[in-house]
């Protein structure tokens, strides 16, 4: 997604020494060839929107940026996977993993943290600058509505 490269399932396939893989294509299209071409490898998707629908399609979890502000959220979905409760957990999340996804990262998590207490500054380095207040209170917003403390 970010690099404007996209990978296909024939060339991963090709791939022998490819140890495992984490897609942050946001696909949903790749899951199921990208897991028939590594087979027994452990794959993991980028975009935690998506997270479901890897598990479903063998995938072992997800590597997050979502996780910094909902890490128990996310990682309950994946350990509990495939009962009900995680489906119910995972479409509660899912419009609080959207928002956060949405908003302006790294600068959004940083200072979703900093209120939390688990960092005491929230600064970023230029170029990147402090995400809005206005839009960091409406992912808290959609954080608390889900019960994360933000």
């Amino acid at each position: 997604q970010r690099t404007g490269v996209a990978l296909d399932a024939s060339l991963l396939g090709r791939l022998s020494g490819l140890g495992g893989l984490k897609d942050s294509s946001c696909q949903p299209g790749n899951l199921g060839p990208f897991r028939a071409a590594l087979p027994g490898r452990p794959l993991v998707v980028g975009d935690e929107t998506l997270l479901w629908d890897a598990l479903d399609a063998g995938w072992i979890g997800t590597i997050s940026g979502v996780a910094n502000v909902m890490p128990g959220w996310l990682s309950t979905i994946v350990r509990e996977y495939p009962s009900e409760s995680a489906r119910t957990k995972f479409e509660m999340a899912l419009p609080a993993i959207r928002r956060v996804k949405s908003a302006v990262q790294p600068a959004t998590h940083k200072e979703i943290l900093r209120r939390m207490g688990v960092i005491p500054r929230a600064d970023v380095r230029l170029p990147l600058l402090p995400p809005a207040s206005a839009e960091v209170d409406e992912v808290v917003r959609e954080l608390r509505a889900i019960g994360v403390k933000g």
